[in-house]
């Protein structure tokens, strides 16, 4: 991805601290999860939204199967709406 800013974590225990460290960047309003691991802290990540309002979107793993995401549902949630 193009201009964006990376981090690779495969620790559960560590992706809701990192998650919400970017979440508080103000240069930052969408955060791109794996799938699988976005599930394993899905009440953090919950948390880490109403807090900060923004995006946080899973992305599926090559290995995975993921259903449709609303987005403007999504956005409209982050929003307040």
């Amino acid at each position: 991805m193009i201009g964006c800013e990376g981090i690779e974590e495969r620790n559960p225990d560590n992706i809701a601290q990192i998650i919400e460290t970017y979440a508080k960047r103000q240069d930052i309003s969408v955060i791109l999860v794996e799938k699988e691991l976005g599930e394993l802290i899905s009440s953090d990540i919950e948390n880490i939204r109403k807090k900060t309002g923004k995006i946080i979107f899973y992305l599926p793993s090559p290995s995975s199967a993921m259903e449709p995401t609303d987005i403007r549902k999504m956005v409209m949630r982050a929003l307040g709406l």
